[in-house]
Parts: C-alpha cells; sequence; structure tokens
C-alpha cells in the first residue's frame, strides 16, 4: 500500500497541532513510522500485548475477542506515534499546576483533531491502545521522560473492514 501523499499528513499534523490546549502549552509530538521492518518490530508489541488481554477473557468472550482484528499496524501505509512531552517548559505551567493530568487531555485533543481531519480527508483511523508503552519506546528510541507514548494507523478506508464488525461485536450496548 502507497504512504498517504506528504501534503496530506502534513494537514492532519497541522490539525492535530491546532487543537485546543490547556495553558497554550502544544505538548504533543508526533513520529511518522514508515519503515516496514520499524512497523514489524511496532507490531511484535502489539502482539505480545494482546497474547495478555486476550487471557483476561474467558470462554466466549475469549473466543469473541480472538476473532477481532484490533490494529492495522502491517496494513497501514505509515503509523504515527503519539507523545506528549509533559516535561516541556512551553506554557510555563499554566494550567498545569493542581491539574498535571491536563497535558495528556491536551494530547488527547490534538488526536481528536487529527482524527476529525482524517475523516474529512477520507482517511480513517485506528488507535492501538493494546501497546505496552514503554516497549513501544523502547522500538522506536524514545528516552525516558518523553511522556506518554501511543500508535494510531491512519490509513485508506479499504484496509478497515473489520471496523464495522469490530464494532458491532465489541462495544457494550446502553439501553435507549
Amino acid at each position: 500500500m502507497c504512504h498517504l501523499p506528504e501534503d496530506l499528513i502534513s494537514r492532519l499534523l497541522t490539525a492535530a497541532h491546532s487543537a485546543p490546549s490547556v495553558g497554550l502549552m502544544q505538548l504533543s509530538r508526533f513520529i511518522v513510522i514508515r519503515d516496514p521492518a520499524i512497523r514489524s518490530d511496532v507490531y511484535g508489541v502489539f502482539e505480545r500485548a494482546n497474547v495478555q488481554a486476550a487471557a483476561s477473557y474467558a470462554g466466549g468472550r475469549r473466543e469473541q475477542y480472538a476473532d477481532l482484528k484490533l490494529e492495522g499496524i502491517l496494513e497501514a501505509p505509515q503509523n504515527l506515534c503519539v507523545l506528549c512531552d509533559s516535561g516541556s517548559g512551553r506554557g510555563h505551567g499554566l494550567g498545569r499546576q493542581t491539574m498535571p493530568e491536563t497535558a495528556l487531555y491536551s494530547t488527547v485533543c490534538a488526536i481528536h483533531n487529527l482524527w476529525l481531519a482524517a475523516r474529512s480527508e477520507g482517511v480513517v483511523v485506528g488507535w492501538v491502545s493494546i501497546l505496552d508503552p514503554e516497549k513501544l519506546r523502547e522500538v522506536l528510541h524514545i528516552p525516558d521522560g518523553s511522556g506518554a507514548c501511543r500508535s494510531i494507523c491512519p490509513s485508506r478506508p479499504l484496509k478497515f473492514r473489520y471496523l464495522q464488525r469490530f464494532s458491532s461485536l465489541a462495544t457494550e450496548r446502553h439501553p435507549r
């Protein structure tokens, strides 16, 4: 699969960096991962975490879990690693004195903006939450203290048909 065009990636990252940020700290950092060998290593981090996650289910739930496609690390043309650099002095700590978690909230807003921009461009995004962030940090040679580490996979929709099945099986249904 071809990488998403550079100008498209640039627009998505611009949208992410334009997200609201407590104290104007703008602590979100994005690493674009295109190298297949590195993506394969990231997939290995997912696989190990996925085995642990599957073991937490029993019986029919475990079978359902095993049938789900929960990532697109190798299928997406590139991955993005998202960091929250909460140690940065940018914004002078405004808004973080009593609620330091606002740094991470601001990064979540950046991911949300990127996600919305991607959808407006006809791109789907998968947030890979079944990862050991410390192992991901090792694979990507990210220094300690660089903040929370997450992985997302933007792609054109044809590779992610499993999402509809995932949402019908995996989500809790709330009574109306």
